[in-house]
Formats: structure tokens, sequence, C-alpha cells
């Protein structure tokens, strides 16, 4: 099957084009303009596969060859211009409409199934109710009164109300109540200006962080873990 499966005839330029032709030569002509058109616009200037093509003997073929001015011959092919030209437009042509096709199915596509799936899409979220949340918030407001009576440095409230509510969602509110104890006891006596605000501390995780950095100091004649533990 041809890429371009019609091929336009301007009637008017065609007639116009082969008045002066004999009924064999404008049928010789017809059948080539349509294997061409076949053949990706051209045919190989090859005279016995030519006399096939317009059911003509080789000789009536080189007979009437020299009579179809509109056809080029050249580099070993045979074509017609303007059906090269009408090919190669239909070809593209052809290829936007498939591309067009084929994109407009992938987004319909997705837009059903995307409302489809929401459609469908089981609740998973836990019915709570307004007094739960409210519990909710009374809990996390007394937890982070805890972290806050026992941080060292009371400044920037707000910002550390944030970073705590963020924070006991990465980490258990015991491991960031005992780190926070453990901060207080190894700034206690220190330079205030040198302890870090509370949301800092938080954000960075530091619950985790100064565990570490009490060990290394009791090692060193500092802060003794059960003296910090004690402080629970």
């Amino acid at each position: 099957m041809a890429k371009a499966p019609y091929m336009p005839l301007f009637v008017d330029a065609f007639v116009a084009d082969t008045m002066h032709l004999s009924a064999e030569e404008i049928g010789a002509y017809m059948l080539l303009l349509m294997a061409m058109w076949r053949h990706g616009g051209e045919l190989a200037d090859d005279d016995k596969q030519l006399a096939r093509v317009t059911k003509l003997t080789l000789a009536q073929w080189k007979r009437v060859r020299p009579k179809l001015p509109l056809l080029h011959f050249e580099s070993e092919k045979v074509t017609q211009k303007r059906l090269k030209k009408e090919w190669e437009f239909m070809c593209e042509f052809r290829e936007r409409q498939s591309r067009n096709a084929r994109s407009k199915p992938l987004k319909i596509n997705g837009q059903h199934q995307a409302t489809t799936t929401n459609r469908h899409k089981p609740n998973t979220m836990p019915n709570v109710s307004p007094q739960d949340q409210d519990q909710d918030q009374s809990n996390e407001s007394e937890s982070f009164n805890q972290f806050w009576n026992l941080y060292p440095r009371k400044v920037g409230k707000d910002a550390a109300r944030r970073a705590f509510t963020s924070a006991i969602k990465r980490a258990p509110l015991n491991d960031v109540l005992r780190g926070v104890a453990r901060y207080a006891k190894a700034r206690r006596g220190q330079e205030p200006r040198y302890t870090a605000h509370a949301a800092t501390w938080l954000n960075g995780g530091r619950w985790a962080d100064e565990e570490q950095a009490a060990v290394e100091a009791e090692s060193f004649g500092g802060i003794r873990l059960r003296e910090i533990e004690g402080a629970k």
C-alpha cells in the first residue's frame, strides 16, 4: 500500500497538459503517474520496467517515451515534478494527522483515568471528629510546653512551635525531649548567645546529634550521661 493512499488529480491541468497526446500516450502517462505515486514519487529509469507499467511493448514504449515531456528523467530515475511535490506534501500531512491522532487519545485517556481514579479512589483518611482534633492540638501544645520549659534559650517561640510540630512528625516525642534535656545540661553555665535558637536546633534534628556530643563531653570529664538522664 502507498504511504499516501490517494493521489490528487487536478483535472483542468491534466487535460491542458495532455491535449496534444494520443489516447495511447495519455494512457501510458496516467499509468506512469499512478505507479510513481505508489513508489514514493519516482520509478527506476528502466525501459523494460516502464514498458510493463504502461502495458506497452518495449518498442511501443520507446516510441511513446519522447512524447511525454512532463516526465523528468535524471540520475536513473523518472518522476514528474508536480507529482513529486504533491506526494511529499501528502505524506507530511498524513504524518501530522497521525501524530495528532496519537496524542489526543493519550490526553483524553489520561484525563479520564485521573477522573475515574479520583472518583473511585477510596477515602483513606481517617474520620477525625472535632473533639479528637481539639484533643490532638491540646496534647501537642502540652508537649511543646514541656520542650520549651526544658530548652535553655527562650527566643523565637512561634518559630520554635512550628519547628516542633514538624520535628515530632519525624521523630518520637520522647527522643526530642531526651535530646533537649541533654542539650540544656550541656549548655548550663555557657554563654547564652552561643546557644542555638530552638527552631534551629529542631530543624537540624539535633536531638540525635547531641547524644553523641554528650558522650564525647563525658570522655573529656564534662557532662555525665547519668546526670542528664536524671534530668528526665
